[in-house]
């Protein structure tokens, strides 16, 4: 194995290689599976919605169960298919929202969608659940961490919408100012939760990360009067939405893509080739890549929205990955894994599967852009050692527990020659 100033060295040489490069952007490919029931009816209502998909390939959301109009919290893998969550007495609606690596779902439930909610920690079959302090409010549970912490929001019956950290059966202290309204809504396994907060003057949002006990917010980038976060990656990496200001419209929502690094928010603009003016980014994984919907506003004529993965700064249209058994259905990217894996979901006029798209690529390609170089070498070097909560998991290439001397020999070894990058 390397000795660790020969590391220094070559990831130095590494790093300036990769500020000279030229910047490009390739694909690499992907399988298509459906994400369904099974044995239902023709006609009958069993539409599954996904929300988030482990490292595992576990999909969490809500779906209706066949011949009922019920909406339920389910789980599906391709191995165990689908299984909507057995949460006991009172489950008359649940809503799966974030599913970690150990395979703890969390989410709420209630007995009727208009709440009072309660927050679930689900598990084996074993399941937890708690109320907000005031149990006329609702509990709306949005993902969770490897220490067990939950976070996510109290719906105060009209009255605002107020963060919460739950771990061990209590409410912890997330440090905010009293009367302070926030919704939380993504987080990493080593506790950075991502949301936005809805300041005192009733029109402005801001995104915001909560690292270490404070929040952090955004400021926005000119121009746009609100922007929210929905997801952080392990760098602390937030991505959601901003909104334009668009006067004397009835509806005025006309939205571009948020990508937060630090302090600094950067806008994400649709897909004009296709008459887009509107962008909304669900989801980022740990080697930076981002998905959602690129689509018309209700301030223009009406288009086909489109699910789309944004990466190394551009946006890649993934509409034709799901073109041969849904041809011109709108389709939005809700969610992606550290090991690139994509759920879209399709919302025609009545039911329909979830779609998941898995990336083929080779081992030396880490970061999934179609061609092994210098920024995978970045990714070896950048992660060396034990794996843990804070490594791309990717860069173990190997999957051995640590990313060393055969992950980089795998790198080294699928080097891309300069005439085949694209």
């Amino acid at each position: 194995m390397r000795s660790v100033p020969q590391l220094r060295l070559v990831r130095a040489v590494a790093s300036l290689a990769l500020a000279i490069a030229a910047p490009a952007i390739a694909q690499c490919h992907y399988s298509v599976e459906l994400v369904s029931q099974l044995g239902c009816p023709i006609g009958s209502p069993s539409t599954l919605s996904a929300t988030e998909i482990g490292n595992d390939a576990t999909i969490v959301g809500i779906g209706s169960p066949c011949g009922t109009l019920k909406q339920i919290a389910f789980r599906w893998r391709s191995d165990i298919g689908l299984q909507f969550l057995p949460l006991g007495p009172g489950n008359g609606y649940s809503f799966a929202r974030h599913v970690t690596d150990d395979g703890v779902i969390v989410g709420y439930m209630g007995t009727s969608s208009l709440g009072p909610l309660r927050g679930f920690v689900w598990k084996d079959g074993t399941v937890q659940t708690f109320s907000a302090p005031n149990p006329s409010h609702s509990v709306r549970a949005y993902c969770s961490t490897a220490d067990g912490s939950v976070f996510g929001h109290i719906d105060a019956s009209g009255n605002g919408l107020f963060p919460f950290w739950w771990r061990d059966g209590e409410y912890l202290d997330l440090g905010a100012a009293a009367g302070d309204q926030y919704s939380l809504r993504g987080a990493t396994m080593d506790n950075i939760v991502a949301g936005r907060i809805y300041l005192p003057d009733g029109t402005t949002e801001l995104p915001v990360r909560w690292q270490g006990g404070a929040f952090e917010s955004v400021p926005l980038p000119p121009g746009y009067r609100r922007g929210g976060a929905e997801r952080v990656n392990r760098s602390g990496t937030l991505v959601g939405a901003l909104e334009l200001p668009t006067p004397g419209q009835l509806l005025p929502h006309t939205f571009h893509g948020l990508v937060a690094v630090g302090s600094e928010a950067t806008a994400v603009l649709p897909l004009a080739e296709f008459g887009h003016d509107a962008i909304m980014l669900n989801d980022i994984n740990d080697l930076g890549q981002a998905v959602g919907r690129s689509f018309c506003s209700f301030n223009v004529p009406v288009c086909s929205a489109r699910p789309v993965l944004w990466q190394d700064g551009k946006l890649i249209d993934l509409q034709p990955l799901i073109e041969d058994g849904f041809a011109g259905t709108p389709a939005v990217a809700v969610a992606i894994n550290d090991r690139g894996q994509i759920v879209c979901s399709l919302f025609p006029g009545g039911a329909a599967p979830d779609i998941l798209l898995t990336p083929i690529a080779p081992p030396a390609d880490v970061n999934l852009d179609g061609r092994t170089d210098v920024k995978d070498l970045m990714l070896v070097l950048d992660n060396w050692g034990e794996v843990g909560v804070r490594t791309v998991l990717r860069s173990d290439v190997d999957e051995s527990g640590a990313v060393d001397a055969r992950d980089l020999a795998t790198v080294l070894g699928g080097w891309t020659p300069v005439n085949d990058r694209r």
